[in-house]
C-alpha cells in the first residue's frame, strides 16, 4: 500500500478534465503494478459518485460513452 497525497492514478486522463481526482491509496502487486483504490465518501451515495467524475474523462471510458 501507497499512500501519498501527490500520487493519483488516471491513466489515460483527458487534458479536458479541470475537476480534482479523490484521495487514492496505490496498491502495488509484485513490485510493479499499480492499481489505485479510490476513496469514496460523502453525505449520501450521490454525493460519493460524484466524486467518481473524473472517470468520464479516461480513454477506456470511451467504450461506455459510444
Amino acid at each position: 500500500m501507497v499512500e501519498s497525497e501527490g500520487v493519483k492514478y488516471a491513466p489515460g486522463l483527458s487534458l479536458n478534465f479541470s475537476g480534482e481526482i479523490p484521495e487514492q491509496l496505490g496498491l502495488v502487486t509484485d513490485g510493479d503494478g499499480l492499481s489505485a483504490i479510490t476513496r469514496l465518501e460523502g453525505e449520501g451515495d450521490l454525493e460519493a459518485l460524484g466524486k467518481m467524475e473524473f472517470s468520464d474523462y479516461i480513454s477506456s471510458a470511451l467504450g461506455f460513452h459510444l
